[in-house]
């Protein structure tokens, strides 16, 4: 079992290396097929809104456009020389800012495994595993 702090460092080693120059190796259909995604997040909605709502100005404020289902999902990282499996879920939310105005809707993808959120992606933020310009197709479809 993985402990919070454990996560924590996890996410933090995710966003340092997701960006290092070295290539992973090709994955082929065979290790996709038989990856170790651990169970799938049932819960999943609670999952991302737990772990959203309290980095939130106006958690109460918060307008969910969508939260998608999970689905099969993978990232390479470099600190562990391997790829990690999972399942993503993209959610798309708007919430208020210092000034109680609404910001604009933005969509984050959860990467959960074993009901953990191991690594959070926040859509054009230049400190997230996927920095501005990288877009979300392979979590979001």
């Amino acid at each position: 079992m993985v402990t919070r702090q454990e996560t924590t460092y996890l996410q933090r080693e995710a966003v340092q290396t997701t960006g290092a120059s070295s290539d992973p190796p090709a994955l082929t259909a065979v290790d996709i097929a038989n990856g170790s995604y651990g169970a799938f997040p049932s819960d999943y909605e609670k999952i991302v809104k737990n772990d959203l709502e309290p980095h939130l100005i106006d958690p109460e404020s918060v307008r969910y456009r969508s939260i998608s289902t999970p689905r099969k999902h993978w990232e390479w990282w470099n600190s562990m020389r391997a790829y990690m499996y999972g399942y993503s879920v993209c959610v798309s939310y708007n919430a208020k800012n210092r000034m109680g105005g609404y910001t604009g809707f933005t969509t984050d993808v959860y990467f959960i495994r074993n009901g953990i959120v191991m690594l959070k992606m926040v859509e054009n933020d230049p400190h997230s595993a996927y920095p501005r310009g990288r877009d979300f197709t392979n979590a979001c479809g």
